[in-house]
């Protein structure tokens, strides 16, 4: 929540200072990660196994009340950008807050994507030396076999 707020206060000051959104694109970011990771952990949180066991714990609350501050933030953020900003401002911002979700998923798949080729290539890896021992070991016993086990 920390840093949605702190990326809330930079993207209302430079609205409030007729500045380009451009200028606080990082700041645009934060608080379009930060709304993600909440609704993220508000997913993983309602759907845990020992939620479902127990029940709901306090944590719900918590977790609404952090949720309807943000939608507040953004309605306020939309209020703004309407009184202060240029035309079509605010469609600017849910174009480049829909843009940089699109980066994000892309960029958790590519992660998961890359780790599950270093997973592939480490269990070949591990496959083939197994393989190469079972042989080593297949032709060790046959060639004691062969020789009557004389060295």
């Amino acid at each position: 929540m920390a840093g949605i707020n702190a990326a809330y206060a930079i993207i209302k000051t430079t609205i409030e200072n007729g500045r380009e959104l451009s200028s606080c694109a990082s700041a645009i970011g934060k608080f379009a990660a930060g709304r993600s990771e909440l609704d993220k952990l508000h997913h993983e949180k309602s759907n845990s196994f020992w939620v479902k066991l127990a029940g709901t714990d306090a944590s719900d609350l918590e977790t609404f009340m952090h949720k309807e501050k943000v939608r507040q933030m953004e309605n306020n953020l939309r209020e703004y950008m309407q009184l202060y900003g240029r035309a079509g401002m605010w469609g600017d911002y849910q174009k480049y807050c829909a843009e940089a979700r699109k980066d994000r998923a892309r960029a958790v798949r590519e992660k998961q994507l890359a780790r599950k080729k270093i997973l592939d290539v480490i269990s070949g890896i591990f496959i083939s030396i197994l393989l190469l021992g079972i042989a080593g070991f297949t032709i060790l016993i046959g060639w004691l076999i062969y020789t009557e086990g004389r060295w």
